[in-house]
């Protein structure tokens, strides 16, 4: 009897419910690549190039093929959204949704959220990374280009150099994920009762959509600037060393509105993207509220 109890008391990330969720989403993420593809391919043509005006970038996208590399993107979406929502899942059912710093709920909200983001981070910024240095160099490098063969030449055919190369930027990413997630869910949860009060005739479930949304396009705003200096730091050909060499030489040679380049094509990727983790994000913040509820009440 008591091991019943027990087994009834587990998180709910054991649930089906949330394994079926985990992998609906990521497939939901991995499905939204090849609508979107064009979007990116101009995007990181834009930011690799940002000495071209917008004709010849559009141009260089369609010589270069609008659907290049759209199989590796989705499998980066899914496996990236596979590891986020497992992350969120998790810190959902582990980390209160408030952390008392101050007086303020939403101050503790945010605090919450922070550590969540950075929990979640921790689990999918080196798959990003992996990924996304795949993506870029195919979409920016000679047609039939090998990435391993890149690899192993900049790697020095040894398995650590190699590893430090496909591992590139990843301080960068993860402080990203970081930044993002830690965005996503804060605002998820600072503004899904106003927004939903501002369209309280709508269904909850288009509510959420709604929310989603909203965060999303905030979200593809608000990190615009760190996808131009991974560009440039992940490019093919020569490159910068480091993420700060590239913010600076971005900076100092083509001025700070080079930082936003590609903003229209991010929000297209990243508008849809978010707005998933958002609605993701409130259903499982639900799955685990409702958990803690029925084990406070047994």
């Amino acid at each position: 009897m008591r091991h019943n109890e027990s087994d009834s008391k587990k998180p709910e990330i054991f649930s089906k419910q949330q394994i079926l969720l985990i992998l609906l989403g990521s497939a939901t993420k991995a499905a939204s690549v090849p609508p979107t593809q064009p979007f990116m391919v101009w995007m990181k043509q834009s930011q690799s190039n940002l000495h071209l005006g917008t004709l010849d970038v559009l141009k260089l996208t369609y010589q270069r093929g609008v659907m290049t590399g759209w199989q590796i993107g989705a499998l980066r979406e899914f496996f990236k959204g596979f590891s986020k929502f497992f992350g969120i899942s998790l810190a959902n059912s582990i980390i209160p949704k408030e952390i008392e710093v101050s007086d303020n709920t939403k101050v503790n909200t945010l605090a919450s959220a922070a550590c969540k983001g950075a929990f979640t981070a921790v689990i999918e910024g080196p798959i990003g990374t992996l990924f996304n240095g795949w993506i870029t160099f195919n979409i920016t490098s000679e047609k039939n280009a090998s990435y391993l063969s890149h690899l192993k030449t900049k790697g020095n055919n040894t398995l650590y150099g190699m590893c430090k190369e496909a591992l590139r930027g990843n301080v960068l990413t993860s402080s990203r994920q970081v930044f993002s997630n830690s965005f996503i869910i804060g605002s998820t949860e600072v503004l899904k009762e106003p927004l939903s009060e501002k369209f309280k005739e709508y269904n909850k479930e288009a509510q959420k959509l709604i929310v989603g949304g909203c965060i999303g396009v905030l979200t593809a705003i608000v990190i615009a600037p760190t996808e131009t200096v991974l560009t440039q730091l992940l490019r093919a050909g020569e490159r910068e060393r480091n993420a700060s060499s590239a913010l600076r030489n971005v900076f100092c040679n083509h001025g700070i509105t080079a930082l936003y380049t590609g903003l229209l094509q991010k929000m297209a990727l990243v508008t849809a993207g978010s707005a998933i983790t958002s609605i993701f994000q409130q259903y499982t913040a639900q799955f685990s509220e409702s958990q803690k509820t029925e084990n406070a009440r047994e």
